[in-house]
């Protein structure tokens, strides 16, 4: 299944209450690269040589259910299936669950 398609997102930018704890789960957890940085947001992605994927915003104001992040779920699509292998490796080793896998194709 091809998917190329002409339609491109650009940076994507969430709000959040902790902007120290987000860059930890980004950086950390998932394996993305601070790109830049001050005290109001930072911006994360793959590669100096590429857009940031992620922009994290400081500011959002304080959910009152602390159990969860607050984002539904998040979608990333990795060029190779070796690439997506590494990546679960990374999860795994990290101790951390995945739920809700699958290809969403364009959802």
């Amino acid at each position: 299944m091809n998917y190329q398609s002409d339609m491109q997102l650009g940076t994507v930018a969430l709000n959040i209450t902790n902007l120290k704890r987000a860059v930890d789960f980004y950086k950390n957890t998932l394996g993305l690269t601070v790109l830049s940085e001050n005290e109001n947001y930072t911006d994360l992605g793959i590669s100096e040589d590429t857009m940031p994927l992620i922009r994290l915003v400081e500011g959002a104001t304080n959910n009152s259910n602390t159990d969860h992040a607050g984002l539904y779920h998040v979608a990333i699509l990795l060029p190779t299936r070796e690439a997506l292998a590494q990546f679960v490796y990374h999860m795994a080793t990290n101790n951390f669950e995945i739920g809700g896998a699958g290809d969403h194709l364009y959802s």
